[in-house]
């Protein structure tokens, strides 16, 4: 059975992510830099690069209700998924506490499964 909580989808370098369940876009580039990830971003929003970006590994913003997350090794893309994942519980009024941490780590694991899931055609 298909599940219909998400899209995932590649458009050239940006990875496509639909949560239904939040109602939520991510939008989420491998890049090495800040100034990367906006030159492959720039196609689908102009996004500027952050001051003092020069040395990030990762980022997450939220423009027009719609998250961008960019990073290249696993550590920090994960991090980002946080960031996310933390955004998208607090809009739904869901704190992070001993009650709710399951949602949490259910959500964040959704993310990492989207963003690591192989391209179709790639060699894994």
């Amino acid at each position: 059975m298909k599940d219909v909580n998400f899209i995932s989808e590649f458009h050239k370098d940006i990875l496509h992510i639909y949560d239904s369940l939040f109602g939520m876009n991510f939008y989420f580039v491998k890049a090495r830099t800040e100034k990367e990830f906006v030159s492959k971003i720039k196609p689908l929003i102009d996004i500027p690069l952050r001051e003092n970006s020069e040395n990030a590994v990762g980022s997450f913003r939220v423009i027009n209700y719609d998250c961008f997350l960019w990073g290249y090794k696993p550590e920090d893309i994960a991090h980002e998924c946080f960031h996310a994942t933390h955004h998208v519980m607090k809009n739904a009024g869901i704190p992070l506490n001993n009650d709710t941490s399951e949602v949490y780590a259910y959500h964040l694991q959704f993310l990492m499964r989207e963003i690591f899931r192989p391209k179709k055609g790639s060699k894994k």
